[in-house]
């Protein structure tokens, strides 16, 4: 019997054969070239996992004869067309030839094409894909090409465009040109997005002042999940008025769930947001199928528009803010009250530093002061790149807002603002916009009846009918208490004293939870020890940052007498040991608290 030496001789043998074999058939199917190409238009040297482009100019109404050898996914009867390409008519976009299945010839996985058309005078892009039929497809290619697949014929595609036997080779009516791509100029274009990339939103504002139609080219990818999107909204009362979907959208072309949705909508007078939207694959930039018929079409375009009923809206040029709290520097935090006298719509403009929903540094937001609710915060999510760094982040919403009076805030961290961005590249394309700002909006003319700016920046507690600005202004008031940066393992108290009744505004920052308070403040009745008032989890509101940092801001109404002010703190989270935590205003960490001496 053989030894085992000898079993392993013969083993390796084996596999030393089936090893050459296997790169002999890659070798063979590497250099089995058809040999030149030859036409007019020729796209030929290609490989798996591309969309090749060019172009090509008629001169005069004429007969082209195209030749093209494409691939199927495999050699199944019923296999999916992997390979190919077509022609699109250069200005309106239109699909001019593309081969259905009955015209291919197969001989295997591969497939060929030999077709004739008349083609009228004008520019046309040609294209060949071989990105492959599904996001799966170059994937479940067969170990170095042994069996019979799409991808192991990359040298046999090709595309060319002649014309036919007997034309005047010396005066063609065929040129090879420049590849021309989607480029809307005219006159009626109000806006596109240009080829959209992955995970890439754009948006566009424009006013309607009378009923009109708009015309709609988009598209996208739509499946289960948010895919590759457009869609229009009113941005007065936030109904959503077009948006694409698998409804009201055709085939594209290319992998299934490529849509396009070309039509006209009717719009009332109103604001409206247009927009597109994109997730992480398969776009206009990054395909991981075979693209659309248009792949530089991948987005969004509104056109056809009627200048006297339509144009962009863009409020930093054509209106007011009635707060502008712009170009604001490091380590700073501002906040303006304003009163809504009815019920009005108001567009806030906010730019910021937001690197992802998380990690938030520069940003704005907004309050009701009775019930202390965030009716807005800036995000990562609702804002776009405001250019330079990516961190750089722009926000534009629109809020409907009841009666009552809010508060807008904006705080900075200390570093890459308006005083001093990181560097020159780094800065927006509006530096001087870092910041927020507030303006009305309206159709027509806004009312300025419809709000008042008050000139405190203080809040107001519930059922306060007296404004802030009535009740308090800087020069007016006194501090009676300012246990402010507030340190840890403090115990603070202090004694004052009132005169007669009055309504006094206290700030009190600390750490508390529904279950417990480690920083927190009182005030008591000195005489006999009764709290009137103390921080609470339900009269405190989120102050940023870790959760369980709160604030109070408000009124707190006193009768005549003599009153102690106490804060205590814990151990660890206070003013100096915040970390990345802290509040969005550190500094009032502890208690203070103002009268007005009118």
């Amino acid at each position: 019997m053989p030894n085992d030496d000898m079993r392993k001789q013969g083993l390796t043998k084996v596999q030393l054969f089936l090893l050459f074999g296997a790169v002999g058939l890659v070798m063979w199917r590497m250099s089995n070239r058809t040999g030149g190409v030859e036409g007019l238009v020729v796209i030929s040297d290609m490989s798996d996992g591309h969309v090749y482009r060019t172009g090509m100019r008629v001169e005069n109404d004429t007969d082209i004869v195209i030749n093209m050898t494409g691939s199927f996914e495999t050699d199944a009867e019923r296999a999916l067309i992997a390979t190919y390409g077509w022609i699109v008519n250069a200005d309106d976009r239109s699909l001019v030839w593309i081969a259905n299945r009955s015209q291919y010839v197969r001989d295997g996985v591969l497939g060929v094409v030999t077709d004739s058309i008349h083609i009228t005078a004008g520019s046309y892009d040609v294209f060949y894909t071989t990105e492959g039929p599904t996001a799966n497809s170059r994937s479940n290619a067969p170990f170095l090409g042994l069996k019979p697949f799409w991808t192991n014929d990359a040298s046999q595609w090709s595309l060319s465009i002649a014309q036919p036997t007997g034309a005047d080779i010396d005066n063609p009516d065929v040129f090879h040109a420049d590849y021309h791509g989607f480029s809307p100029e005219s006159e009626d274009l109000l806006w596109t997005t240009g080829i959209v990339g992955n995970r890439d939103a754009s948006t566009h504002l424009f006013r309607v002042s009378a009923q009109a139609e708009v015309s709609i080219y988009a598209i996208g990818e739509i499946c289960s999940r948010e895919c590759d999107f457009g869609y229009i909204e009113n941005v007065q009362n936030g109904t959503t008025v077009w948006m694409m979907n698998w409804e009201n959208t055709m085939p594209a072309g290319g992998a299934e769930t490529n849509r396009i949705f070309q039509g006209t909508i009717t719009l009332d007078p109103g604001i409206y947001r247009a927009g597109f939207q994109s997730n992480g694959s398969h776009s206009g930039k990054s395909w991981r199928a075979n693209p659309p018929h248009d792949p530089d079409g991948w987005g969004m375009t509104l056109s056809n528009v009627p200048r006297a009923n339509i144009v962009s809206y863009d409020p930093w040029t054509q209106t007011t803010p009635f707060i502008d709290m712009t170009g604001i520097g490091d380590d700073e935090l501002h906040k303006k009250q304003f009163k809504v006298n009815k019920k009005s719509t108001f567009l806030i403009s906010a730019m910021g530093e937001i690197t992802s929903q998380s990690s938030v540094y520069d940003y704005g937001w907004l309050e009701r002061n009775d019930s202390h609710e965030t009716i807005w915060k800036m995000s990562y999510r609702n804002s776009n790149i405001a250019g330079g760094d990516s961190k750089n982040r722009v926000e534009t919403v629109f809020l409907e807002l009841e009666p009552g009076t809010y508060t807008v805030y904006y705080q900075t961290d200390n570093s890459h603002s308006f005083e001093a961005f990181n560097s020159n590249r780094s800065k927006p394309d509006n530096p001087e916009r870092w910041g927020l700002a507030v303006f009305p909006v309206s159709v027509n003319d806004s009312n300025e009846d419809d709000y008042t700016v008050l000139e405190s920046s203080w809040g107001e507690e519930d059922q306060m009918d007296d404004t802030v600005s009535e009740l308090f202004s800087g020069r007016e008031s006194t501090v009676l208490i300012d246990f402010t940066r507030i340190g840890n393992d403090s115990q603070i108290s202090e004694t004052f004293e009132i005169e007669r009744a009055i309504k006094v505004f206290v700030t009190a920052t600390g750490e508390l939870s529904t279950g417990s308070r480690q920083d927190y403040g009182w005030i008591e009745d000195a005489e006999t020890g009764e709290r009137v008032w103390e921080m609470t989890a339900k009269n405190t509101k989120h102050a940023g940052g870790r959760r369980d940092n709160r604030i109070f801001e408000g009124l707190v109404r006193l009768p005549e007498g003599r009153y102690i002010a106490r804060y205590v703190s814990d151990f660890s989270h206070a003013y100096g040991d915040f970390g990345e935590d802290g509040p969005d205003d550190e500094s009032l960490w502890g208690m203070r608290i103002v009268r007005n001496d009118r």
